[in-house]
């Protein structure tokens, strides 16, 4: 299981500077709401992606360790903790010099490091507790685009509003 601890800064991957020079306002009248509507395309893109636009810390928990361990997250940027519950029902914390990451842009894989060995997990529910970052550290010129026509499309509807069709072609 995946869970979400820490969601991608909204404001950082689509500034509100970035917002209102695409939509041509020079006020700030309207500001907390675009900042709404940025969040918004923000949470929409990455649902729609299934990406983190931005650097979001994840936790994943599994039964048990097998010699590699598929995140299925993409643009893993790093592992913050790797904690088994051993045989004897004791956490442990396993060093970040014994995980190798191979990360892509479209997934991750984590496995010991060569010469090294991680703790057999017990046989406890979420016996293995993988704590990791991923996102774009610079978000991609095609996905900025699409927050922008989204934030754009908010904006224009002032209610719900769908991720528009160009959006979703990006």
């Amino acid at each position: 299981m995946i869970r979400l601890v820490t969601p991608s800064n909204a404001a950082t991957v689509l500034p509100l500077a970035t917002l209102k020079a695409h939509l041509r306002i020079d006020h700030a009248d309207e500001d907390a709401l675009l900042g709404i509507y940025a969040a918004a395309a923000v949470r929409a893109i990455e649902t729609r992606t299934g990406r983190s636009l931005g650097p979001a810390t994840y936790q994943m928990t599994l039964a048990a360790a097998p010699a590699a361990i598929d995140i299925g997250v993409a643009n893993v940027i790093g592992i913050d903790a790797l904690k088994i519950v051993d045989a004897d029902g004791v956490e442990q914390t396993v060093p970040s010099g014994d995980i190798l990451l191979r990360a892509g842009e479209y997934g991750a894989v984590i496995e010991p490091a060569p010469g090294a060995t991680w703790p057999v997990a017990g046989q406890v529910w979420n016996a293995v507790e993988i704590t990791f970052t991923a996102g774009y550290q610079t978000v991609p010129q095609d996905i900025l685009f699409a927050l922008l026509l989204t934030a754009t499309a908010m904006h224009r509807e002032r209610g719900e509003a769908e991720v528009p069709a160009g959006a979703c072609n990006l």
